[in-house]
C-alpha cells in the first residue's frame, strides 16, 4: 500500500509503468498458471489503486487551495467524474473477486427430446407446455388449459 502512495515525477512514473507492463507481457509468455493469473491481477490492482490516489490526492488539493476559483458546477462535474472513476474500481474488485477462483464447470448436456428442452425465454416450449397441461385444469403461468390449443 505504501508503493501506492509514493509521489513521483511523470519520467518515474513511466518508468514504473513500462516496468509493469514488460513484467505482465513476460509473466504471461512464461506459464499460464493460476499463480500468474493472480499476480497480474494484483499488479492492475496496484496501478489502479496508484491512479486512484493520485486522482483523489489531486481534488483534495484543489478544493483545499483557496487560490483554486470553482463554482458550485465545478465542484459537481468533478465529484461525478471521480464518482464514476471510484464506480469503475469498485467494478474492477468486484469483477476480479467474481473470477479469482473459477469453478471450471462442466455444461449441463440438453434433453435428447426436444420438446422437453427450454425455449428462448427459458420457459417450456408451447409443445411442451400442451403436453404437459393435459389433465389439468390450468397450465405453468396460471393460464387455463384449453389456452395453449391453438
Amino acid at each position: 500500500i505504501y508503493l501506492a502512495t509514493v509521489e513521483m515525477s511523470w519520467p518515474q512514473q513511466a518508468v514504473l509503468a513500462l516496468v509493469l507492463l514488460l513484467l505482465s507481457f513476460w509473466l504471461d509468455r512464461g506459464s499460464k498458471s493460476h499463480v500468474i493469473t493472480l499476480t497480474m491481477m494484483g499488479m492492475s490492482l496496484f496501478a489502479t489503486c496508484r491512479y486512484g490516489y493520485w486522482r483523489l490526492h489531486t481534488v483534495g488539493l484543489f478544493f483545499a487551495d483557496s487560490r483554486n476559483r470553482w463554482g458550485p458546477l465545478d465542484a459537481c462535474f468533478i465529484l461525478m467524474l471521480v464518482g464514476a472513476e471510484v464506480y469503475a474500481f469498485v467494478i474492477l474488485v468486484l469483477g476480479y473477486l467474481q473470477t479469482i477462483w473459477p469453478l471450471h464447470r462442466v455444461p449441463a448436456p440438453l434433453p435428447k427430446d426436444p420438446a422437453g428442452a427450454p425455449g428462448r425465454n427459458g420457459e417450456r416450449t408451447r409443445r411442451a407446455d400442451r403436453t404437459n397441461c393435459r389433465g389439468r385444469r390450468r397450465c405453468a403461468g396460471g393460464r387455463p388449459a384449453d389456452s395453449n390449443l391453438q
